[in-house]
C-alpha cells in the first residue's frame, strides 16, 4: 500500500489470545496507514478484530492476549519496542482513545472535571491547580457542553448519553494528541446525537489537524465521514480503498454483504439481503478463504487456497479469488416502490386517547418533605391519541427521552397509564380485572430491547418458552413442545437450543429467542422495543427480515419502537414522530419520508447517514439547543425552544394535530 505521507502505520500486526481451548487469532497480519489530518475507517461485524486492533495500538491488550508480531509506527517510532513507562507518556499525549460505552468508561464517583484533570496531572507534573481547572472548563467548551463552569463540577450520571460521549472526547483530546482512536463512539445513540458527535469529531480533526481511526460496524456512517475505509473480517483486512470507490464498486463479497444488509431511507421494502451464517470461530478457522462458508459465490479453490491481499486497481486492494470488478451501484435505489399500499387498512385493533404516563420524582414521605410537599413529575407521555389498524406495522421514532418506550409499555399495560384510555378490540384495558388482563396477554405481547436482561438466566430456553403456554392454559405437553419446536425452527434456531441457557447464545440468537417467546401464544398485537439496537448490521438485517416474514405469516399487528429511521423505512406502513411525550407528526411512511412537514421530522431525516460524502452544513437541517427537561416542559409548542421557525404564537399556544390528507397529521402552527 502507498506509504507516502503516512503519519501512522501498522505493518503485519498479529495479536493472539492464548486460551485453554486454543489460540484465538484476533488480529492476524493486519497492515494499514493513516495520513496526517485524515480520518480512516475500520469496519466489520463483531468478533472480526476491530477493537483488538485498537487495543493493540495502545498496548492495552488484556490477558491472555499478546502482540506476537508486526510493527506499529507513529511518525516513524515503533510503539512495540517502547517500555511500559514510555507508553504511558504516549497514551493521552500522542495517542488517545474514545471507548464505546461512555457510562462504563467514566468513573461514577468522580466529577467530570476531576477526570479531565487526571490527564494534565499525568503529563504536566507542575501545573497549578487553578490552571488545570481553567483547562478543564476550556475542554468542555471545546466539545460544546454549555455552562462549562458549572458542569465541570457535576458527575457522569447527570449527563445524557451524547453528553457523556462528549466528555470522553474531551478527556481524550485534553493533551492534544495527534492520533485519536474512536471505537464505536455513536453505537445506540439517537440519529441526531450521532450526527452531533460525528460533526464534533470532524471539526476537531480539522481544527487540530488530528488523525482519526474510526471503528464502526455501520459502513454507511463510515463512508460518509472517512476518506478511506479498511474492511476487516476474521482478524484480517479483506478490502481497502477510498470511501467513494468502495461504495461505487465493492470488490469483496463480504463488503457487498455489509452494504446490502443495512436498511436505508432510499431502500425499497423487502430489498435487504442479510449475510448468511456467522463470523467463524477464530480458534478453528476454515481452510482457504475465511469467508467461503458464508459466500454465495464460493468455488472449490476458495475452500482450499487462501487468497492474498492484492491491488486490483490503483489504490484498491482486495483479498478474494474472484473480486467483482464490474462497476455497480452499491445501494438499491428506490424506483417509486411504495412501502405501503394506496389502500389503507380500516379495521381498528387499538384506540388510544389522551394517554398520559407520569413518574413522580418524590416517591416516599422523606422525599416529599424535602420537596416541600409538592410532588414534581416526569411527563414521559403527555396526552397521546393514536389509532392502530389491524395487520399494520406502525413505527414510533424520536430521540431518547421522548417517551417512545413509555408509550409502548402503557399501550400493553406493562406500565399503568396515569390517565387516558387504551381500547383493544373494543375492550377498555383499564377496566379489566387482573385475571382478565392476564388472559389478554396471550393476544398482546412485548419484545424487550435487551434480550439478555429480559430472559431468566436460571431457566433453560425450553422452560422460558413453555411458561407462557402453560399460563395460557395449554395443558398437553406434546402440543407445547410442537409449538416451541416449530417457532425455533422458524427463526433459524436448533431444536437443541431448548436445553441451553440464555448466556450460551449470541446477542442475535437471544433476540430470536425473545421473539419466539413473544409469539409462542399466537398473539394478535406485538410491541417491539428497539429489537435491533446495538446488533451487527448482518444480524440486524436477519432480525428485520424475520419480523417482516412472521408479521405476514401470523397476521400480526406490530408497533416498532426505534430511533433508526432506515429500519422504519424498511418495515413500517406508518410512522409516528414523538417529541417530549407528544406525537408531532404521523402518516404513511413514504409520505413522511418524501414530504416531512414538521421541523422536528426534517431534523431527524437530515441527520441520517446517507452512505455518500457528508452533507455540508448548508444542506443539513439543524435544531438549536438541547432537549428540554420532561419535568419542566416549555409552554406552547414543545419544540419552540429549538425550532428555527418559531414565532410568538409557538411560545403561547400548543398546536393540535391537523389532518392534511390521507391520514397524514401534523402538530405545527406553520401548516
Amino acid at each position: 500500500m502507498d506509504k507516502k505521507e503516512d503519519f501512522f502505520r501498522i505493518e503485519n500486526l498479529k495479536t493472539y489470545y492464548f486460551t485453554r481451548q486454543g489460540t484465538i487469532k484476533a488480529v492476524n497480519n493486519v497492515s494499514f496507514s493513516i495520513r496526517r489530518g485524515e480520518m480512516v475507517g475500520l469496519v466489520g461485524e463483531s468478533g472480526c478484530g476491530k477493537s483488538a486492533t485498537a487495543l493493540s495500538i495502545l498496548r492495552l491488550v488484556p490477558y491472555p492476549g499478546k502482540i506476537v508480531g508486526g510493527r506499529i509506527l507513529l511518525e516513524g517510532e515503533d510503539l512495540l519496542i517502547k517500555t511500559e513507562e514510555e507508553m504511558r507518556q504516549f497514551r493521552g499525549s500522542r495517542i488517545s482513545m474514545v471507548f464505546q460505552d461512555p457510562l462504563s468508561s467514566l468513573n461514577p464517583v468522580y466529577t467530570v472535571g476531576w477526570q479531565i484533570a487526571e490527564v494534565y496531572k499525568l503529563h504536566e507534573k507542575n501545573i497549578p491547580r487553578g490552571e488545570i481547572t481553567e483547562k478543564c472548563i476550556k475542554m468542555l467548551d471545546t466539545v460544546k457542553i454549555s455552562d462549562a463552569v458549572t458542569r465541570v463540577k457535576t458527575y457522569p450520571h447527570q449527563f445524557s448519553g451524547g453528553m457523556r460521549q462528549r466528555i470522553l472526547i474531551a478527556i481524550a483530546l485534553a493533551h492534544k494528541p495527534s492520533l485519536l482512536i474512536a471505537d464505536e463512539p455513536t453505537t445506540a445513540l439517537d440519529v441526531t446525537v450521532q450526527a452531533e458527535i460525528m460533526d464534533l469529531i470532524e471539526s476537531l480533526k480539522r481544527d487540530l489537524n488530528l488523525s482519526v481511526l474510526f471503528i464502526s460496524h455501520d459502513i454507511h456512517l463510515v463512508a460518509e465521514r472517512c476518506e478511506r475505509i479498511n474492511v476487516m473480517y476474521a482478524g484480517e483486512i479483506i478490502e481497502s480503498t477510498d470511501s467513494e470507490r468502495l461504495l461505487k464498486n465493492p470488490l469483496h463479497p463480504y463488503t457487498q454483504g455489509l452494504l446490502d444488509s443495512i436498511p436505508r431511507i432510499d431502500t425499497p421494502k423487502g430489498s435487504l439481503k442479510p449475510i448468511r451464517g456467522d463470523v467463524p470461530d477464530l480458534i478453528n478457522l476454515p481452510q482457504g478463504c475465511y469467508f467461503s462458508p458464508r459466500c454465495e459465490k464460493a468455488k472449490s479453490i476458495c475452500k482450499e487456497i487462501k487468497p492474498k491481499l492484492v491491488e486490483i486497481d490503483s489504490g484498491h486492494y482486495c483479498k478474494c479469488h474472484f473480486p467483482d470488478i464490474k462497476n455497480r451501484s452499491s445501494f438499491p435505489v428506490s424506483s417509486g416502490i411504495s412501502n405501503s399500499s394506496d389502500k389503507l387498512p380500516n379495521e381498528k385493533i387499538m384506540e388510544i386517547s389522551g394517554l398520559k404516563v407520569y413518574f413522580p420524582l418524590a416517591k416516599g414521605i422523606i422525599d416529599r418533605i424535602f420537596a416541600g410537599g409538592k410532588i414534581r413529575y416526569i411527563k414521559a407521555v403527555d396526552g397521546v391519541s393514536l389509532t392502530i389498524f389491524r395487520q399494520e406495522t406502525i413505527g414510533v421514532v424520536g430521540e431518547s427521552g421522548c417517551g417512545k418506550t413509555s408509550l409502548g409499555r402503557a399501550m400493553t399495560f406493562l406500565t399503568c397509564p396515569t390517565k387516558g384510555k387504551v381500547i383493544f378490540e373494543g375492550k377498555d384495558l383499564s377496566l379489566l380485572r387482573q385475571d382478565r388482563m392476564r388472559k389478554l396477554y396471550q393476544e398482546i405481547q412485548f419484545i424487550f430491547q435487551d434480550p439478555f436482561s429480559s430472559l431468566n438466566p436460571k431457566m433453560t430456553v425450553g422452560q422460558i418458552l413453555e411458561r407462557p403456554l402453560i399460563n395460557s392454559g395449554m395443558k398437553e405437553r406434546k402440543k407445547r413442545e410442537e409449538r416451541i419446536k416449530y417457532l425455533l425452527n422458524r427463526v433459524g434456531l436448533s431444536i437443541k437450543s431448548i436445553n441451553k441457557y440464555p448466556h450460551e447464545f449470541s446477542g442475535g440468537q437471544r433476540q430470536r429467542i425473545s421473539i419466539v417467546r413473544a409469539l409462542v401464544t399466537n398473539p394478535k398485537f406485538v410491541v417491539a422495543d428497539e429489537p435491533t439496537s446495538s446488533l451487527d448490521v448482518s444480524i440486524q438485517a436477519q432480525i428485520l427480515q424475520l419480523l417482516a416474514e412472521l408479521k405476514e405469516e401470523l397476521q400480526l399487528t406490530m408497533v416498532l419502537i426505534t430511533h433508526n429511521l432506515g429500519v422504519v423505512k424498511y418495515i413500517c406502513d406508518r410512522v409516528a414522530i414523538m417529541y417530549l411525550g407528544k406525537i408531532m407528526e404521523i402518516g404513511r411512511t413514504d409520505e413522511i419520508f418524501l414530504n416531512p412537514l414538521h421541523p422536528y421530522t426534517r431534523a431527524l431525516l437530515s441527520a441520517i447517514p446517507t452512505g455518500t460524502k457528508r452533507k455540508s452544513s448548508s444542506q443539513r437541517f439543524f435544531l438549536q439547543g438541547v432537549v428540554p427537561s420532561p419535568v419542566d416542559l416549555p409552554t406552547g409548542c414543545r419544540l419552540q425552544s429549538r425550532c428555527p421557525f418559531r414565532t410568538a404564537k409557538c411560545s403561547e399556544i400548543e398546536p393540535e394535530l391537523i389532518d392534511v390528507g390521507k391520514r397524514h397529521l401534523v402538530a405545527c402552527h406553520r401548516i
